[in-house]
This record gives C-alpha cells, sequence and structure tokens, in this order.
C-alpha cells in the first residue's frame, strides 16, 4: 500500500499519509490542516496542524463523544461585590471584585477587577448564550427597585426587573437577599463586548451583589 502520497495542485498541496503511527489527510495551502484518525485514543480528529493531536480544532472519541477544544466557552465565580448600586448607578458586575476563572476556553473572558468591568469579547460574528446567576442584597436605604442585564455591543437585554422590600412589604429572602437565574441568546460581531450590568434605584448606594455566577458559550 502506498504511503506519503503527494497531490499537487495550483492551489496547493494534499498529502495523504500515515504519519506517526496516525491515519490522516493533510491539506497544505493558507493553513495547514490534518483529518484523521489519532492512534493514541483511536479518536477522530481535524487538527489545525500537519500532526494530528496538535491545535486540535474538533475530536470524536471512539466512543461517539464530541468535543471543540477551540470552541470559545466561560465559566466565572465570585463572591461578591459591596455598595455598588443603589443610588440609579449603573454597576457592571467585576469592577470592583474581579471574578475567579474556573473554563475560559479561548481566552475570551477577562474577570476585571480594578476599576475595569468583568468583559467577554466575540472572537467570532455568530450567536452566542449567556447565564448568570446573581444574588442581589438590597438593605433598608438601598433602593425601591432594581433590574439585572446583560449590554452587548448590539443592544441591552433587561432580565431581571423587579420591586425590593422597600416597595413592596417583605419582598426580600433571607438577609436581604434574592436570587435570580439569568439567560440570554445574543447576536453578536467578531470584536463585540458583552457585560453583566446591575442596577438599583431611589436609595443610597448601599446596594450589594453578594454572589455571582456567570458563564458563556458560541452556539453557531
Amino acid at each position: 500500500m502506498a504511503t506519503n502520497n503527494t497531490i499537487n495542485t495550483t492551489s496547493g498541496k494534499i498529502t495523504i499519509e500515515k504519519a506517526t503511527s496516525d491515519l490522516q489527510t493533510t491539506y497544505i495551502g493558507g493553513t495547514t490542516w490534518s483529518v484523521g484518525q489519532d492512534n493514541t485514543d483511536n479518536s477522530f480528529r481535524i487538527s489545525q496542524n500537519a500532526i494530528l493531536g496538535t491545535n486540535d480544532t474538533f475530536k470524536m472519541s471512539s466512543t461517539g463523544i464530541r468535543t471543540m477544544p477551540s470552541q470559545p466557552v466561560f465559566v466565572s465565580l465570585s463572591s461578591g461585590e459591596n455598595n455598588i448600586t443603589g443610588d440609579n448607578t449603573e454597576a457592571y458586575l467585576g469592577a470592583t471584585v474581579a471574578f475567579t476563572s474556573i473554563t475560559n476556553q479561548g481566552s475570551c473572558f477577562n474577570v476585571g477587577g480594578g476599576g475595569n468591568p468583568a468583559i467577554f469579547t466575540a472572537p467570532a460574528t455568530g450567536t452566542y448564550t449567556f447565564v448568570g446567576n446573581f444574588q442581589p442584597q438590597v438593605p433598608v436605604a438601598g433602593g425601591d427597585k432594581f433590574w439585572l442585564g446583560i449590554s452587548t455591543s448590539n443592544r441591552d437585554y433587561y432580565i431581571t426587573n423587579a420591586p425590593t422590600r422597600n416597595k413592596l412589604a417583605n419582598f426580600m429572602g433571607i438577609n436581604d437577599r434574592l436570587m435570580f437565574l439569568n439567560i440570554v441568546v445574543a447576536d453578536m460581531d467578531a470584536g463585540d463586548t458583552a457585560k453583566y450590568l446591575f442596577k438599583c434605584y431611589d436609595g443610597a448606594k448601599t446596594t450589594d451583589n453578594v454572589a455571582q455566577r456567570c458563564g458563556g458559550f458560541l452556539v453557531c
């Protein structure tokens, strides 16, 4: 059986070979791509390299489980931020206390801190999903109503809009807290940004966001 066969074309070169014990096809042009079976685990891979397993962009295991190592996704958490709103201040989360990154595949999420909010930057044009689990804490002087949202380059998404206990009696949980799960599907262009936004109205700047969890990923 022939190996290391090269097909030359005017636009580049295609090499079909059994290299380093991997059965693969390599496309060499403006970008080098390799497609084939990796003998280390019998997975099917697409790699942006002449060698499978190096800079993989797609992996299908021998049991049919698919992963995409280059697909943008992030998961972050924070213990919260104090006195960030209540007086109509628009507080971009992560500015006073940086998030802790759990997963940041593609390095698209900046955890913030030092006065700079946490921010996601889209690496490609597409549709993205963002989720957030937030727990506002509103004291007596902290405001009458609040909303949580996500601000992107294209538009703002107002997710949660609710009164506080100062507007609606007893409308708070233990320790003056409420918890909200927010989900947004957003269209974004390459280079667009997304930030989590919290605003509380008509009181003093004594409102906290005591627990913050957020994440996001490229859908398509």
